[in-house]
């Protein structure tokens, strides 16, 4: 199921003149025999899961970790839509992101609406933890709100401003506005 998302994510990207390096193209023969490994970063006594794709468009690179999604869940206590991803792979995009200093996106492609969103990974808000049962086991997630993400179009129309504010808006002059600060910490559920 994962990689249908990736296929769109990634053929969306290419039409908006994006160069996609596919992180699982790095994989060894050995590590892709092994049911679909994920990519990783290796230090000297630490690895961390790596995002899915590295996308270059005009001299900026940005990291993005693509889940596939069959539609968004509702939490009842709070009546939100929300998606959830596994607590050890978030932490390890935030290590991940304090490693390289890349712009970390999760992109969502939910199944039942067609629809690719995404956000900065430091940007999007926790809304809960909670133990998920998964492949016969109890799994740590973390979840958000679905209206958290911003639509992939609004990808197209970002603007960097160093020191660090990114700025998104469309035609109707919506603006969506997050300052790079590291305000997310890895987390132990």
């Amino acid at each position: 199921m994962g990689f249908e998302g990736e296929k769109h994510v990634i053929e969306e990207l290419k039409q908006l003149g994006f160069f996609i390096f596919k992180c699982t193209d790095a994989l060894d023969s050995d590590a892709r025999s092994e049911y679909n490994k994920a990519p990783k970063i290796h230090g000297a006594n630490v690895t961390y899961i790596f995002p899915d794709i590295l996308a270059f468009k005009d001299s900026k690179s940005y990291l993005i970790e693509i889940k596939t999604k069959t539609e968004p869940t509702l939490f009842r206590k709070t009546q939100q839509l929300q998606h959830g991803i596994n607590l050890r792979h978030y932490n390890d995009y935030l290590n991940v992101l304090k490693i390289t200093n890349y712009d970390l996106w999760l992109a969502i492609y939910e199944r039942s609406s067609h629809e690719i969103l995404l956000r900065r990974l430091i940007d999007l808000p926790i809304d809960h933890y909670a133990n998920m049962y998964q492949r016969g086991r109890y799994v740590d997630m973390v979840y958000f709100n679905r209206d958290e993400f911003a639509p992939f179009w609004w990808f197209l129309d970002i603007t960097t401003k160093y020191p660090g504010d990114i700025i998104i808006s469309n035609d109707a002059g919506i603006c969506w506005k997050a300052s790079k600060t590291y305000t997310q910490q890895t987390l132990v559920f």
